[in-house]
């Protein structure tokens, strides 16, 4: 039996911050929301993003850019990396 990755739960505290943003954002359960769920996928447009942006910053105090929810690899894990990483660098 294989384990579906998709449904992987977000694990780091980031992840699980970020996943309550989209959730509130995207107005879903964030319970459904696992660390390789890809932000477009899950209903996410260019409108939400924007406010997920803000959110971010509000939240973590950096300031991700619109086109990393949009462009490239947008999973809840790459992006919750790429903050942790900005914040170290902060």
């Amino acid at each position: 039996m294989t384990e579906d990755t998709s449904s992987a739960v977000p694990s780091t505290v980031t992840e699980k911050a970020l996943a309550s943003i989209w959730a509130t954002v995207l107005e879903c359960d964030a319970e459904s929301i696992g660390r390789d769920d890809d932000f477009l996928v899950l209903g996410g447009s260019s409108l939400e993003a924007t406010v997920c942006v803000v959110r971010v910053e509000q939240t973590f105090g950096v300031r991700l850019p619109v086109n990393a929810l949009i462009i490239g690899d947008r999973t809840l894990q790459r992006i919750a990396d790429r903050i942790d990483s900005m914040k170290s660098h902060a």
